[in-house]
């Protein structure tokens, strides 16, 4: 009963509380492969999530700046574009009304 706890158990309840750290966030905590060889292809797989996730991490403020640098330029595109249309036919509206004040100028 003591090798089965100490050969099987304690490396398990290792691994679970290692993933329950990183399923809380903890990211940075390395996950034990001691124990069993099944007990270590679990755990090392969990590592590589673990070191996905830190990577994918560091990515995304990136992408967030990325995306919000897109948005207001967009945004800025929209209301540089309404500007010059509200001139461009102001300034229509404007010589029309100069021709019609000033015929001679009419060209």
């Amino acid at each position: 009963m003591y090798l089965t706890r100490r050969l099987l158990t304690r490396p398990i309840d290792h691994l679970l509380a290692d993933i329950s750290a990183v399923a809380g966030g903890d990211y940075g905590r390395e996950i034990t492969t001691d124990g069993p060889r099944e007990v270590a292809i679990i755990a090392g797989a969990v590592d590589t999530m673990r070191t996905s996730l830190l990577a994918t991490n560091e990515q995304l403020p990136a992408v967030e700046r990325a995306g919000a640098r897109h948005d207001e330029q967009s945004r800025m595109a929209a209301d540089l574009h309404d500007v010059t249309v509200q001139r461009v036919f102001g300034l229509g509206l404007a010589l029309t009304s100069l021709g019609f004040r000033h015929p001679r100028s009419r060209r």
